[in-house]
């Protein structure tokens, strides 16, 4: 099983294009951030047309009566028709909402995988925040989903730390999680030896995750 994780700056027609390409099929599961799109509605009924099934969390308007141009943030899980997956009841994302007095910025699903069930999880960490107030109630969330279920999780994300901003903040202990990056030296464009993507998983299923290959193709 694959996932494929990109932080897409928009859901543009640019972005659509490429990852409705048939080659795109190969990969089992989309995590996707920054869609800034505020309509749950049309990010699933475009996946729907591409086999997928959707489970988006909106991104949150900075004006009123604009889609895209003037929001922040839009987080998806996308996956295949085929695999067991299943969206995180709404009472408990109101409840983790309610709890960290903040909108959420992770989205997420439960994959069935034969005896084990875990949490594939996507989410964008503020920039310029490292691990102040903002990032550590974002992390608080996802603690919180992964507590409130009980499961083990994957996370592929934008954190905007390095791993070793990560390694320092004891996230990693209070999520019992490692982390892997991929195989290039940077996965930024503004330094040449940055890696603030990466994925975050439960110690319980590191022998399933087997490596972290970057997209150099991708148009944004």
């Amino acid at each position: 099983m694959t996932i494929y994780y990109s932080h897409i700056s928009s859901l543009s027609q640019q972005t659509k294009n490429y990852l409705s390409k048939p080659n795109m099929k190969k990969h089992d599961i989309l995590a996707l951030v920054e869609t800034h799109q505020i309509s749950e509605t049309k990010v699933k009924n475009f996946f729907r047309k591409c086999g997928r099934r959707s489970y988006p969390n909106p991104a949150t308007p900075t004006k009123s009566n604009q889609e895209t141009s003037n929001s922040h943030g839009g987080e998806a899980i996308i996956a295949n028709h085929h695999l067991n997956t299943k969206r995180i009841e709404p009472q408990i994302l109101l409840q983790i909402r309610s709890q960290t007095k903040t909108p959420l910025r992770f989205a997420a699903c439960t994959l069935r995988l034969q005896n084990l069930t875990i949490l594939i999880i996507t989410c964008y960490l503020k920039c310029g925040d490292n691990i102040g107030e903002i990032n550590q109630t974002r992390l608080q969330q996802i603690n919180i989903l992964r507590k409130t279920l009980n499961l083990p999780f994957i996370l592929l994300g934008d954190l905007n730390i390095t791993p070793t901003q990560l390694e320092e903040s004891g996230w990693l202990k209070q999520l019992d999680a490692r982390y892997k990056i991929s195989n290039l030296k940077t996965s930024t464009k503004a330094s040449l030896d940055r890696h603030i993507d990466m994925a975050v998983f439960s110690i319980s299923i590191q022998a399933i995750i087997l490596s972290l290959t970057a997209d150099t193709h991708a148009p944004w």
